[in-house]
């Protein structure tokens, strides 16, 4: 058995990526609820961004943002990504799951290196 340690958010996203079993499902739902516990971990826990993001990662909240073409507020604020990536996709979790990836890849590019979590 090989054991999966990471505490960096996007690391763990490539990780799901590739093995989704990771979730209770391959839905855009079970990510959101996943990647909302670490982001409660990483800025309200004991903990701060720099545990969770490397240098250079970007920022998932400016991203959840940047998709639904909003302004970046408070992950506790705003409506959810799931929402729109399913309204997007007629409803099917998994086209919106694969969605979330396709923009995340686009969001990365377009940001380039060097632009982490502020």
């Amino acid at each position: 058995m090989k054991v999966y340690n990471t505490n960096k958010i996007h690391e763990a996203l490539e990780l799901i990526r590739k093995r989704t079993h990771f979730l209770t499902s391959k839905s855009v739902s079970a990510l959101e609820d996943y990647l909302t516990g670490y982001m409660v971990f990483g800025k309200w826990g004991f903990y701060d961004w720099n545990l969770i993001y490397n240098e250079g990662d970007v920022d998932l909240n400016e991203f959840r943002f940047w998709i639904q073409g909003q302004k970046n507020i408070p992950l506790s604020q705003g409506p959810s990504f799931s929402k729109y990536l399913l309204d997007k996709c007629k409803g099917d979790e998994e086209q919106a799951f694969d969605l979330f990836y396709k923009l995340l890849d686009e969001f990365k590019e377009l940001k380039g290196k060097g632009n982490g979590p502020e």
